[in-house]
C-alpha cells in the first residue's frame, strides 16, 4: 500500500513539474497555462469588454488578479495565439489563422540552441529563455 501511495506522488509531482516550461514541440494555446508552482501563470487571456486575446504573465492565486506582463501589447490577436519555442530558438507568440509571428523574444541563440532552448516560466513569475541551463 506505501508503495502505491509513493507512486502516485512521484506521478503527481512530474506533473506538476512539467508545467513551468516550455520544450520544442510543445505549444500553449487558448485554455492551457505554465504554471510553475501555482503563483503565477502564463497563458493568453482575453480582457473584459474586449474581444483581443493576449499572452500574459498573472498571479494565479489571487481572484481577477492583474496581469503583470503582457507579451503582444503592441499587437493583439483576433483569435487565441499559440505560444511555442520558434526554429530560431526564441519564445514567440503566432497568430493562431496566419502562424504569422506576433512577438518573438529577440535572444541572440546560438546555432546549437536553436532546437534545444526551453522557455521557464520562475517561482517570481520571470519568464527565462534558456540553453543548457543558461539564460540567452
Amino acid at each position: 500500500m506505501e508503495w502505491l501511495f509513493l507512486c502516485l506522488v512521484k506521478l503527481l509531482l512530474s506533473l506538476c513539474t512539467s508545467q513551468d516550461n516550455l520544450v520544442p514541440g510543445k505549444s500553449i494555446t487558448e485554455n492551457q497555462t505554465l504554471t510553475p508552482t501555482g503563483t503565477f501563470a502564463l497563458g493568453f487571456f482575453r480582457p473584459e469588454n474586449s474581444t483581443k486575446y493576449f499572452l500574459g504573465i498573472w498571479y494565479n492565486t489571487i481572484p481577477n488578479a492583474p496581469v503583470v506582463w503582457v507579451a503582444n501589447r503592441e499587437s493583439p490577436l483576433d483569435s487565441p495565439g499559440v505560444f511555442m519555442l520558434g526554429g530560431d530558438g526564441n519564445l514567440v507568440v503566432l497568430d493562431g489563422m496566419t502562424r504569422k509571428v506576433i512577438w518573438s523574444s529577440n535572444a541572440s541563440v546560438p546555432a546549437s540552441a536553436m532546437n534545444a532552448s526551453t522557455g521557464l516560466l520562475m517561482d517570481s513569475g520571470n519568464l527565462e529563455l534558456r540553453y543548457k541551463g543558461n539564460i540567452l
